[in-house]
């Protein structure tokens, strides 16, 4: 009994460190300078040329994107889950976040955010969408977002209970 209670414990502790990012791998430390003293003398020091490193000039186009620049998934997964939780409220602040999240460079949160402004469902949002959809290149966004503007036109769906006599 108490070895497996031992090996579950060593097991969630890796687990958490592995989570915690632990065994991410760490930047090797940069090699040490060498200390004057141990290196040529000054006289022989002066005759050294160093030749000038030769730089090319690189298009901006022909660069990687930035890796930091692109959220990983656990962020993109967390953005949508805030996205889900602000259509749940009823006040024009979760409204207005939101809609700024329609403008994200992710097409995965610019969807989400998509989804929660129907989610929402107020027809406040129809000039903000509008304006997205001016502004949107891609024809399968610019397809949702009229469609979502089309539903938020939509007169409330209001059921009212007959009066008892």
């Amino acid at each position: 009994m108490r070895l497996t209670t031992l090996v579950a414990v060593l097991l969630l502790t890796g687990l958490v460190l592995f989570l915690a990012g632990w065994f991410r791998p760490h930047s090797k430390p940069a090699a040490a300078a060498p200390s004057p003293s141990s290196s040529v003398p000054l006289e022989e020091a002066a005759s050294i040329q160093v030749a000038a490193p030769q730089l090319q000039t690189v298009a901006p186009s022909a660069l990687p994107p930035v890796a930091a620049a692109t959220p990983d998934a656990q962020t993109i997964e967390n953005r949508i889950a805030e996205l889900e939780t602000l259509a749940l409220n009823d006040d024009t602040n979760s409204l207005q976040l939101i809609l700024v999240a329609l403008s994200d460079a992710n097409p995965e949160i610019r969807g989400a955010a998509l989804e929660s402004t129907i989610q929402f469902g107020s027809p406040d949002a129809i000039p903000a969408l509008q304006s997205v959809l001016a502004k949107t290149e891609l024809a399968e966004e610019k397809v949702k977002i009229q469609e979502a503007i089309e539903f938020l036109k939509l007169p409330p769906l209001v059921t009212t209970v007959p009066s008892m006599p």
